[in-house]
């Protein structure tokens, strides 16, 4: 399941990771991805594509261009996964409980899927780029337990940015997810 997502999500061997350039136009797009997707005309302008990979995880992939030249200027795609599912698969019923265990940043266990990727992706652009440089912080969102992390390669005039970090904003009612971005853009 691992090497699947992977692969859903990397799709090239390049810092083009996708296959799609910045400058590509949208057909380029279209061929690549197909023409199931959902258009947005306007300030962020961009392509929205939504793929369920692994057990209960998601890709959203955005290309992003510019509306008078309908090019594409950037590329993003984020990986969320699902640490509630897991914990009620194994067992987990009171919210309160999986909440505490979020605030103790003990979920590590309910997100083997979304790291196991995530090391792949950052293994992945490491052997093709060199190291990344990296950024850690609490202060992104005051909370440790959100563990933010951003690394990011530049080459030629492409910069790639991969940032993670646990998104709990939705309280008790709604999803609390782990999430991985990747960016490609001109620098």
């Amino acid at each position: 399941m691992i090497n699947e997502i992977f692969n859903d999500i990397i799709k090239e061997e390049s810092i083009l990771f996708r296959g799609v350039n910045i400058g590509d136009n949208l057909k380029t797009v279209e061929h690549k991805e197909g023409n199931n997707f959902k258009k947005k005309i306007g300030s962020l302008s961009h392509y929205k594509y939504y793929f369920e990979v692994g057990e209960t995880e998601d890709l959203i992939l955005y290309y992003g261009f510019n509306k008078e030249v309908k090019k594409v200027d950037r590329i993003k795609l984020l990986f969320k996964a699902y640490p509630k599912y897991y914990w009620k698969k194994d067992g987990g019923k009171e919210l309160f409980d999986f909440f505490g265990l979020i605030e103790n940043n003990n979920l590590k266990k309910y997100l083997k899927t979304f790291n196991l990727v995530y090391n792949e992706v950052i293994k992945h652009f490491t052997d093709l780029l060199g190291k990344p440089k990296v950024e850690t912080s609490d202060s992104v969102f005051n909370k440790p337990y959100q563990n933010f992390s951003k690394s990011f390669w530049v080459k030629n005039k492409l910069r790639l940015t991969i940032t993670s970090y646990l998104d709990d904003n939705s309280g008790l009612q709604g999803p609390v997810f782990q999430l991985m971005e990747i960016l490609l853009t001109s620098k």
